[in-house]
């Protein structure tokens, strides 16, 4: 099904109603959403198979999170839409590794949305070895810093990424610069480029708000871009920057000093 709304789906408030449920219907359902449960102990991510679409809200429990990563492992050859909120305690690693050390690839995964409804400093930041787990990916949307420390979310799909909507702090910066994330004319396939930056400005990340725009034109100079960035500077001091092409629109929001 091309709209999730046709697609068969559950939703429950209580989990062991929703996993019984799920043992019925495993042959045919294509969509799990996860949201706001507070039992997960008698979910079976084997017994679930095929799923296109899955969706993860916090609860109560860490085990729920635990759970859902287990499902996204379990159902990686399938799964084309992936949104998960990102909680400090998570082991993000999980997403694109098991736990014993073999790979995990989504090689038909379109969506991949992260995102967080708290404090992540205390977030573990981890490596992953691996070759490129989302290969095919078009629309990433990181609504926190960065979980990975490396560049795992953009491998393999530097020909394929279409919409990138990304929260940068000073770390992260300092991290996509690592691996030349952001090279001129790397992403030729992007459309929509929306980066919201809350570092500060240093010689670790961006040392002032015109090279900070700079570099989010830098991303998507290669194609017909639209860049809306957003990140502090003082009311006084508007940056300035060098003339842009006539193919990429930037939109500047101020942030508080």
């Amino acid at each position: 099904p091309s709209n999730r709304d046709d697609m068969p789906s559950i939703a429950s408030e209580h989990f062991g109603d929703l996993a019984s449920r799920l043992y019925q219907l495993t042959s045919r359902v294509e969509y799990v959403d996860i949201s706001h449960i507070e039992d997960s102990t008698r979910l079976k991510p084997e017994m679930i198979r095929n799923l296109s679409l899955i969706s993860y809200a916090s609860g109560s429990s860490i085990g729920n999170v635990h759970q859902f990563i287990q499902l996204a492992q379990k159902n990686a050859l399938t799964m084309q839409s992936l949104s998960l909120e990102c909680r400090h305690d998570i082991d993000i690693l999980g997403l694109v590794q098991d736990t014993e050390g073999n790979h995990v690839e989504y090689p038909r995964l379109l969506t991949l949305k992260l995102w967080s409804e708290s404090d992540t400093d205390e977030l573990r930041r981890p490596v992953f070895h691996g070759a490129a787990p989302f290969p095919i990916l078009r629309r990433l949307r990181i609504h926190l810093e960065c979980p990975f420390d490396d560049d795992t979310f953009f491998r393999g799909n530097a020909a394929t990424l279409g919409v990138l909507d990304m929260r940068l702090d000073s770390a992260s910066v300092s991290m996509l610069r690592k691996y030349k994330m952001f090279e001129p004319g790397r992403h030729l396939r992007l459309q929509v480029v929306k980066i919201k930056y809350r570092g500060g400005y240093d010689s670790e990340s961006f040392t002032s708000p015109a090279e900070a725009l700079q570099y989010m034109y830098n991303i998507g100079s290669g194609a017909a871009v639209r860049v809306f960035a957003q990140f502090r500077y003082p009311e006084d001091q508007v940056p300035t920057f060098s003339p842009l092409g006539s193919h990429v629109c930037i939109q500047v929001l101020s942030l508080p000093v």
